[in-house]
């Protein structure tokens, strides 16, 4: 190559630079292709321009570029730890790792933020021990990293180690103490733990931080209905659904909490206008026809029940609800055939086999 054509190319790289630095990168890439065009080999233009296309959301092309930075230099940290940025927001999880690991081979104590990404491709695949083991790392280098310590609190749930998630979040809060999400995620930890007041009260912080979102009304909603306050449950219930008429969820919980204060047909209602946003939802069915038996229109029940299964067969609730409106029908054969099915599918369902022994002595009584 031209001695005049390198410094040529180092120029229009340069000025390419400038522009990325500017987030003028539809202007940058123009640049750093004139840079490629005069020096085919340039590892930077390609690299930085893979940079740019990424945050322009043009992955596969800023792969291909980030394919030709390691082809001419093997070992460009960049390349491999952006590479598996991208793939990330592909959804290409296995492939991501490898790019993070490739990082974390080259220079362990260096690349903080691979162990970071590595950590939430692992979370993203379901490797939540491995994922642990990688937030670990990030602490350890960056104790600071309040997002090191939020993924770490949001693995521990799935793992449910909610007392180490509640750790994690209050670490969170600590160095972020407006960062809503930690407040939301300690709340769902402290509500499985059966710790409602402490969830009701990080669910006030939330609305206190983020105004008007339907999910903090709604998760504030639950916590009061599993502590058995109907009425400030249905407050909150009736605020998610007024700021998102079509959250579901809200719906089956206020009549969850509305079959609670015995207001069956309102109960309904819910669950009709739920099931209207989500016909597929074998949990609905399950739920109303529950309510139809408490009202003795237990042919009604059956039909829901039977909607229930048809949509998940391995569902055990909706057979061991059929049975009960069997039985209620006295119909005990065919109650006692729903009880076994569910106990086939969850084997400590204890209530299924004092049914069945119920039914047993009914029918040796009669």
């Amino acid at each position: 190559m031209k001695d005049e054509n390198k410094e040529q190319a180092k120029e229009f790289y340069k000025k390419g630079q400038e522009l990325f630095n500017k987030n003028k990168h539809e202007d940058a890439i123009e640049y750093f292709n004139k840079a490629i065009e005069l020096n085919p080999n340039y590892i930077h233009a390609y690299n930085n321009r893979g940079l740019s296309k990424y945050i322009l959301d043009n992955y596969e092309e800023a792969i291909e570029d980030f394919d030709k930075a390691i082809e001419l230099k093997p070992n460009l940290l960049s390349a491999y730890y952006y590479r598996g940025n991208v793939k990330c927001d592909l959804e290409e999880y296995e492939n991501a790792i490898i790019d993070y690991t490739k990082c974390i081979e080259l220079k362990p104590d260096f690349i903080i933020n691979a162990y970071f990404q590595r950590a939430g491709a692992k979370y993203a695949l379901g490797e939540y021990e491995e994922a642990i083991e990688d937030y670990n790392k990030t602490i350890e280098l960056r104790q600071s990293d309040a997002m090191a310590y939020y993924g770490r609190g949001n693995t521990n749930i799935k793992l449910e180690n909610y007392q180490e998630a509640i750790n994690d979040f209050n670490k969170v809060i600590e160095l972020k103490p407006r960062y809503i999400e930690a407040y939301h995620s300690r709340a769902y930890a402290n509500a499985y733990l059966e710790n409602y007041k402490e969830a009701i009260i990080d669910f006030d912080k939330c609305i206190q931080l983020g105004k008007n979102e339907p999910d903090y009304y709604y998760g504030r909603g639950n916590a009061y209905l599993y502590s058995e306050n109907y009425y400030n449950a249905i407050k909150d219930f009736d605020k998610a659904i007024e700021l998102d008429n079509n959250y579901v969820e809200a719906y089956n919980s206020r009549a969850d909490a509305k079959y609670n204060l015995k207001q069956f047909d309102e109960a309904i209602e819910d669950l009709n206008k739920a099931i209207e946003l989500d016909a597929f939802n074998c949990y609905l069915y399950n739920n109303r026809g529950l309510i139809k038996n408490e009202l003795k229109n237990y042919k009604e029940a059956i039909e829901d029940y039977n909607k229930s299964i048809e949509l998940n067969p391995f569902y055990p609730n909706p057979y061991f609800n059929r049975g009960d409106s069997k039985y209620n029908l006295e119909e005990y054969k065919d109650a006692l055939m729903d009880y076994n099915k569910c106990i086939e599918l969850d084997n400590s369902y204890t209530e299924a086999y004092k049914k069945i022994e119920d039914i047993k002595n009914k029918l040796e009584n009669k």
